[in-house]
């Protein structure tokens, strides 16, 4: 018998179009959450879509893709710090 109102949140944690997939991987983790509304950094009212696991999964997967079509086995440095702080993170 509850609204959306009662359960929601009044203060929303979001993350910006420009910023980095694992400062927004760090609120999530952060906060327990699953997904982040992605707003516009100068209006924040102003929702562009969200972020959930489901995306950042298929960035992963096609990073890892990218990297083994150029060089088997070979990681770059930002690489291999995205997949230290996704284990980290993922337990």
């Amino acid at each position: 018998d509850k609204t959306v109102l009662d359960i929601g949140a009044s203060s929303l944690i979001v993350t910006y179009p420009d910023e980095l997939l694992e400062e927004a991987m760090a609120k999530m983790a952060g906060h327990n959450l699953g997904r982040l509304p992605v707003v516009h950094r100068r209006d924040p009212k102003r929702l562009l879509g969200y972020l959930g696991r489901a995306a950042i999964a298929t960035a992963w997967s096609e990073l890892m893709e990218e990297e083994q079509t150029r060089e088997p086995g070979w990681l770059t440095s930002r690489a291999r710090l995205l997949r230290r702080n996704l284990c980290k993170r993922t337990g």
